[in-house]
């Protein structure tokens, strides 16, 4: 299995403002994505994402990779916008991801290869009351 944050051939795109703790968080997402492992993978969200989210998102998951074939890699990419900026874009967040706790919008693209990428796991990455980073809203964009 390869997997990527950075390195000399694929590093981490727009990287304002994802922080070295953010990118960590991203790639530890990302290999939980790509292992299927979706314990791992919900330990990293907020606890205001309903378990109905979480059940549609696996199979909103299989539905691309059945569609598409199995990811073997991963990208990061960040955007810059800040969080008022996303809410006048109208992207709708939950009443949990303020400007206190907002650090990211960011992107796990979970990819074959280099080319062909499977789905893109976009997320709100927030710092919760311990000070680590969870998934405080996402969505999933597939392949076109």
């Amino acid at each position: 299995m390869t997997w990527l944050a950075a390195g000399p051939n694929r590093a981490p795109q727009n990287l304002h403002p994802m922080t070295d703790q953010v990118i960590k968080f991203l790639t530890d997402t990302g290999v939980c994505l790509l292992q299927r492992d979706a314990d791992g993978l919900f330990e990293r969200f907020s606890p205001w994402i309903s378990p109905q989210e979480r059940s549609h998102l696996l199979e909103r998951l299989k539905a691309c990779e059945a569609q598409v074939g199995e990811p073997d890699s991963l990208s990061l990419q960040g955007n810059p916008a800040s969080l008022e900026q996303l809410q006048r874009e109208g992207l709708e967040l939950p009443d949990e991801v303020t400007e206190e706790n907002f650090l990211s919008w960011s992107c796990v693209s979970v990819e074959i290869g280099e080319e062909i990428t499977v789905y893109e796991f976009w997320c709100a990455v927030v710092k919760n009351p311990e000070g680590d980073c969870s998934v405080g809203y996402f969505e999933i964009l597939e392949p076109e």
